[in-house]
This record gives C-alpha cells, sequence and structure tokens, in this order.
C-alpha cells in the first residue's frame, strides 16, 4: 500500500510540474520578411550576377535543350558562324538545320544532360592559343569562357571518343561559340 501510494504520489508531481511549464508563454517565431521568403519558397528568385552563375543557369537550360527536341531553342543558343573543329572550319546557321545530328548525335544527347562540374573548365583570359582566341574575339569583354568536355568509349572500337563545347557571353547572354569532336562535322 505503501508503494501505491508513493507511486500515486510521484505522479502528481510530475503532473504539477507538467502543467506549471504549460502555463509558461511560449515563444513565438520572428514573422519572415519578404526577402527570406522569397528566397526559401524560390518565388522571384534573386537575380544571377556573376558571370559563372550566368553560365550555369544557361548551360542547364542548355542541356535540357539537347535532352529534348527543341531544334529552334537550340539555334538561339549558338552564336553563327560556329567554329566547329580546331582548324577554323565553320558552319552558318544557314548549314545548321542539315549538319544538326552531328553535332547533338546519340553520344552528346546521351552525356552532355550528366556533364557536371568535372566536365566544366574556365578558360582564362590568358590562353594564348589561337582557337581559343578566336573563340574569345566574338565575346563580351571581360566575361567568361567555359568548356565543357566529355570523354567516353567509342562503341565500335577500342578508342576513346570526345566532344567539347565551348560558351561565352555574346551580347550579354550565354551561347555556344564553339564545338569540336574527334570526327569532323564539316570537311
Amino acid at each position: 500500500m505503501k508503494k501505491l501510494m508513493y507511486i500515486l504520489a510521484c505522479g502528481a508531481l510530475l503532473a504539477c510540474g507538467n502543467s506549471k511549464r504549460e502555463k509558461q508563454p511560449q515563444q513565438t517565431a520572428v514573422p519572415p520578411t519578404e526577402d527570406s521568403a522569397v528566397q526559401t519558397t524560390g518565388a522571384n528568385p534573386p537575380p544571377v550576377s556573376t558571370d559563372e552563375q550566368q553560365f550555369r543557369a544557361f548551360f542547364g537550360t542548355f542541356q535540357n535543350a539537347v535532352a529534348g527536341t527543341h531544334d529552334t531553342l537550340l539555334q538561339g543558343m549558338i552564336r553563327f558562324p560556329l567554329p566547329v573543329d580546331n582548324t577554323g572550319t565553320e558552319l552558318k546557321q544557314a548549314e545548321f538545320k542539315s549538319r544538326e545530328s552531328q553535332i547533338f548525335n546519340g553520344d552528346v544527347v546521351r552525356l552532355l544532360p550528366t556533364a557536371g562540374d568535372a566536365h566544366i573548365t574556365e578558360i582564362g583570359e590568358d590562353n594564348s592559343t589561337a582557337y581559343y582566341k578566336k573563340l574569345r574575339a566574338g565575346t563580351d569583354p571581360g566575361t567568361g569562357i567555359y568548356e565543357v568536355h566529355m570523354e567516353y568509349p567509342d562503341q565500335n572500337s577500342n578508342k576513346q571518343s570526345f566532344f567539347t563545347f565551348v560558351f561565352g557571353k555574346v551580347g550579354g547572354q550565354y551561347k555556344l561559340i564553339g564545338y569540336h569532336r574527334n570526327l569532323p562535322v564539316k570537311e
């Protein structure tokens, strides 16, 4: 009987302690400001400010366009004439439709959407290679040039294949400004 009384007394004490805590005023959270609400909900995201951020936003759109069938969108993302190798061969806009499947071939459509940080390189302004100097000459001064390079095994041989897309800012927007791969697009 003493044990039962002891257990009941302890239970009553615990109940009293909990009721005192419940009567204390609860702290309320500070309401979010408009800026924090925008940042957490994604509504009206803050403007993209750096060249790299602008490139990455563009590149994500470019990857999606390559993965789908968005010929018109892709054409608008390319600066023509487009150098299609390291020797100066260029593709004019009027030729794009007939050569599109050579640039955006099955390997590119399969692999480019998976390209990540390991495949992206910023080409410094101090790069004195004639190819990059030529590409840089057609871009907005003081802006970045980015190269996306992917290597993969050729399905028909033991050789490695590759493709490289070069992007630069033209007229305030990033565009594809160069492309090359191990096979010629145009002779």
